[in-house]
């Protein structure tokens, strides 16, 4: 097992399980050619403008915010010797940060009131709460700053100025917090009791935005070294909220007071509206506020996310460590064993060991083929066992079991055009023959090689019922789809199935395939299950992903897959049933599948397309590739088979057309419908309808 006691440094993926001095000591940033600090700079913590901060799960929405509030920020001033006024004048921020989960929002509904009496008392206790958050702040800058006595009781008397019916009076911002936090458990315990008295007599003392704008102002104007510096208001897991409960925050957003701002973190999914109660108007983008997409930022960033990746296991490692060999550690990709993949390595030759070439599956599956589509005329030009076994000898390279996998692939394409069987191995036996003599030399035998090298590895463990390879450090990067959480569940589970397996995970030795593997499928599972908590969408979004992962399955295993890396697709929306294009949106804004960038133009008109990819989290569930080379054109008829529930028989209808299609002895080229010839691409290929 791992070192004895070990923990495993990877057990904590969600920042709301992580200390305040966790979430700082984990913190990692990464430099971009566009930016000082990727991260950072792109929430502008600084910036008066308001700002969305939205992202799927385990995006890292929850972790940044963290690490730019105040609790943190002072963590950060203490370790670099900064006085905390001097700290915040550098920073020129101060970060409030709270969970909108915090204020039970389910408890303003319904216990016999109006919906217009919670609004105001949602709103009255949103005032309380915020304020209660600047008070807390306050107060420990005031110490700082040294103000006397008698400034301190003029800023409370600015304090009690802003209150509609006037508290008693104050001395010190100590005490105002206290008087606000008596006025949230007065509020807390009528709402707590409105079910049982039938009545809410809540006295309002305070008007929407007066305190929670006015504080920040009354110490900026108190304290001079705060001149300048914005108090954020950072709302995390916007989602919690209910419509109108978000159309009061988006108000506060648009009626904002310097120096105050906000910063709201939430699921991309969770953001019910813009609209707020300021006479109807509607926040636009980029006007009232700024957004940020996470995840689609660090998925779209290349080699940035990488880089982020890596930093991320490596601070795990050193934490873990206590920074004696982390940095040795942190060299993840040498911690994992990989199989070598190279078309003449052993590898292959361990896959399929057979010494009777004729005894190897995939010919086994071709000899089995042809004997049933000769009888029926299926097979042209072979009508004889004769012919049957020329065509496999010309096939056949002994001493490497993956270029056989390639010979075969260019025969089934001939065979899937009707061309003369025995002539097309002779030719491809020749293309491979010349391949051979010189591998590094440009040719089409190369060039397939290097495209499907990876499905025809898959198809060769699989034909000799082994298990698909999972593996190394970049293939859980390009997994977690720009999702740091991800990422670090599936180093999780590696590290725990590695352990169990007796192995000593980044300690001694390399983590097995198998270790990567269940890690892998775990990690998948983890991702897969996470919807089961979507509501009434989460059945509607699996049966969705399973019928597409069905289809790519069928694709990649298939005779002639036409596309290599097939995990995604393209489809003109606007030409798809309702139904259809609502569970398309939803099982994107939850990451189940993935937007690629851009789009694609339709190759017979100027209309762009949606061009999304099924999350690569969820590519081990049905054995499917993490890395994306081909996409394959839906019409709207398939995408309603696959999204809409009650096109079942629909589906199975497209599966059988699938695999017709894709495997021996292959629809005749004269009987394919007038849909099939109009969509048959370049080269001869069709497009799945």
């Amino acid at each position: 097992m791992a070192e004895t006691g070990a923990v495993n440094p990877f057990n904590i993926t969600k920042a709301n399980d992580l200390t305040d001095p966790e979430v700082e000591s984990l913190w990692v940033d990464v430099r971009g050619e566009d930016s000082d600090a990727a991260l950072i700079a792109s929430v502008k913590p600084a910036s008066p403008m308001p700002m969305f901060v939205l992202g799927g799960k385990g995006s890292g929405k929850t972790h940044l915010l963290r690490y730019c509030s105040y609790t943190i920020q002072k963590i950060r001033y203490a370790k670099t010797g900064l006085g905390l006024l001097e700290g915040i004048q550098r920073d020129r921020y101060i970060g409030l940060y709270s969970q909108c989960g915090d204020l039970n929002p389910g408890r303003f509904a319904g216990k016999r009131q109006d919906e217009e009496v919670w609004r105001e008392v949602f709103a009255y206790c949103v005032e309380l709460w915020l304020a209660q958050q600047a008070l807390a702040v306050g107060k420990q800058l005031v110490a700082d700053a040294g103000l006397t006595p008698q400034a301190e009781r003029a800023l409370c008397a600015n304090i009690r100025d802003l209150f509609d019916k006037m508290p008693a009076q104050a001395a010190t911002v100590a005490d105002c917090l206290i008087q606000v936090r008596q006025l949230q458990r007065n509020l807390d315990y009528l709402v707590g009791n409105a079910i049982f008295s039938g009545e809410l007599p809540v006295d309002v003392q305070a008007t929407r935005g007066r305190l929670m704008f006015g504080i920040p102002a009354a110490l900026a104007k108190a304290i001079p070294a705060l001149r300048g510096v914005n108090f954020v208001y950072q709302l995390d897991q916007f989602e919690d909220l209910t419509l109108s409960q978000q159309q009061h925050i988006n108000t506060l957003v648009r009626e904002r007071r310097a120096p105050a701002t906000f910063k709201v973190g939430g699921r991309q999914f969770g953001i019910k509206t813009h609209a707020t109660f300021s006479d109807g108007e509607v926040n636009l983008k980029d006007s009232e506020y700024e957004e940020l997409r996470l995840d689609e930022r660090l998925r779209n960033s290349g080699t940035l996310y990488k880089e982020l990746a890596k930093r991320l296991a490596g601070r795990r490692l050193s934490q873990a460590s206590a920074g004696d060999a982390g940095e040795d550690r942190a060299n993840l990709a040498a911690w994992f064993d990989q199989p070598d993949i190279r078309w003449n390595s052993d590898y292959f030759r361990e896959i399929s060991p057979e010494d009777v070439v004729q005894e190897r599956a995939h010919f086994l599956r071709l000899i089995d083929q042809l004997h049933a589509a000769m009888p029926v005329g299926l097979a042209p030009q072979t009508r004889s066992e004769r012919t049957l076994r020329r065509i496999v000898e010309a096939l056949s390279v002994p001493d490497f079991p993956l270029l056989e996998k390639v010979n075969l692939l260019l025969f089934y394409q001939d065979w899937a055009r009707r061309r003369p069987l025995l002539d097309a191995a002779t030719r491809i036996a020749c293309q491979c023959a010349a391949f051979l003599a010189e591998p590094e030399a440009k040719s089409q035998y190369r060039t397939k090689l290097g495209h499907f090298k990876a499905d025809l590895m898959a198809q060769m463990l699989r034909e000799n019922r082994e298990k698909q390879v999972y593996a190394g450090v970049g293939t859980f990067v390009r997994m977690s789809e720009g999702l740091p959480r991800a990422f670090i569940t599936l180093l999780k589970q590696t590290y725990d199935w590695s352990a169990l397996q007796r192995e000593q995970p980044f300690v001694t030795g390399r983590i097995s395939l198998e270790a990567q593997r269940r890690g892998a499928i775990a990690g998948s599972d983890w991702f897969y299950n996470s919807m089961t908590k979507a509501g009434a969408d989460g059945p509607k979004i699996l049966g969705a992903v399973d019928r597409l992962g069905q289809l790519f399955r069928l694709h990649r295993f298939s005779d002639k897959p036409i596309e290599s890396s097939l995990i995604g697709f393209s489809v003109k929306e606007r030409d798809a049933s309702h139904e259809a294009r609502q569970i398309l949106q939803v099982a994107t804004s939850r990451s189940f599948l993935v937007d690629i960038f851009g789009g694609q133009r339709d190759r017979n008109s100027a209309d762009t397309t949606t061009k999304l990819q099924l999350n690569r989290m969820l590519a081990p569930r049905w054995d499917l590739p993490t890395a994306r080379r081909g996409i394959v054109p839906l019409s709207s008829q398939a995408i309603d088979a696959i999204f809409c529930q009650d096109q079942g028989r629909a589906f199975e209808a497209l599966k059988r057309e699938w695999d017709a299609k894709l495997n021996a002895p292959f629809r005749p080229a004269g009987k394919r419908s007038g849909d099939d010839e109009a969509a048959t691409r370049s080269g001869g290929q069709p497009v799945f309808l």
